[in-house]
């Protein structure tokens, strides 16, 4: 593992420091924030090793993947590849929606960072919709080209208040009469004495990658893309072995129905059981169990799966 900081041959973009190598890929990820620890636990099962979170930008050559690794701000993610400087990039939605253009695709959905652009107000407001809301209301964000096209969208002209943080407080202190902002459980909303009108965008963390990118690295980022995919499909499923009893494999192949390709296998010195092996998904084995059981099945095994590959 090399940490490689600033030095003669680094080159200077603005904000970002990068390192000149030669990398199978290069993958920009977030180096703080509500989508860094989504990343290192997926990258981490991937077998790819993420430098540490901090403020200033850090680059890490990972050996063992033959990855570059740019840590930086999720929304500078997208800037990076968009001028080629990375090859791909995981952020979140929301951001590519606010600052990418037709330069940049999205090629894989991830299973975290799942959160709504909102529209909200204070809890003594009378709107009970944006469509309610008077024309001129300020409306503060970190948002504005999403809250702008949807206000238009409703044909409401608001004066956007664009800030760079703490965007909850802004109704409190005088400077938006509501806000458009990143909403998860809705707690920070209540805790500021603020409610949701409407989602504005859906978002959840994604891969992205930009047309450089396409046209040059498009075989090591489909490498990249099957690693990462085998990874999260694993997630949803175990591995489950059991000893079945010789005349019951009918009725555990009626129990397992809609599974695909369970595997049954001779026990050595045994005839009168078998071994069936399958993968099934994680939300049906506290169904199965029980059944399997009434069948007489015994060693019943169930462990989780690291990678899935079809």
């Amino acid at each position: 593992m090399q940490y490689c900081f600033l030095n003669a041959c680094a080159i200077l973009i603005p904000e970002v420091y990068l390192l000149l190598g030669d990398y199978r890929l290069r993958i920009a990820i977030p180096g703080r924030g509500r989508l860094r620890e989504g990343t290192e636990k997926l990258l981490s099962m991937a077998g790819i090793e993420l430098p540490p979170p901090g403020d200033r930008m850090l680059v890490i050559g990972d050996e063992r993947s033959g990855y570059q690794l740019q840590s930086v701000r999720a929304k500078d993610i997208i800037g990076l590849v968009r001028s080629g400087s990375a090859d791909v990039g995981i952020t979140g939605r929301d951001l590519v929606m606010e600052y990418g253009d037709e330069t940049v695709s999205e090629l894989m959905q991830l299973d975290f960072g799942k959160c709504s652009l909102c529209i909200a107000v204070p809890e003594n407001s009378p709107a009970t919709n944006a469509s309610q809301l008077a024309d001129g209301t300020r409306v503060a964000t970190m948002f504005p080209n999403i809250t702008e096209r949807f206000f238009e969208s409703i044909g409401k002209r608001v004066q956007l208040v664009t800030v760079s943080g703490t965007t909850e407080a802004a109704p409190m202190i005088g400077i938006a009469d509501a806000i458009s902002d990143i909403v998860d459980t809705g707690t920070t909303l209540r805790n500021n004495g603020l409610r949701s009108l409407c989602a504005v965008a859906e978002s959840t963390a994604v891969i992205i990658t930009g047309t450089k990118a396409i046209e040059t690295r498009m075989e090591e980022i489909d490498e990249f893309l099957c690693l990462i995919r085998s990874v999260q499909d694993a997630k949803s499923k175990r591995y489950l072995m059991v000893n079945v009893p010789s005349g019951s494999e009918s009725d555990v192949r009626r129990l397992l129905k809609g599974i695909e390709g369970p595997t049954s296998m001779r026990i050595s010195g045994r005839d009168d059981f078998f071994a069936l092996h399958a993968v099934v998904d994680s939300g049906e084995i506290n169904r199965l169990i029980p059944g399997l059981k009434a069948m007489g099945c015994t060693g019943i095994l169930v462990s989780r799966i690291e990678r899935l590959v079809p």
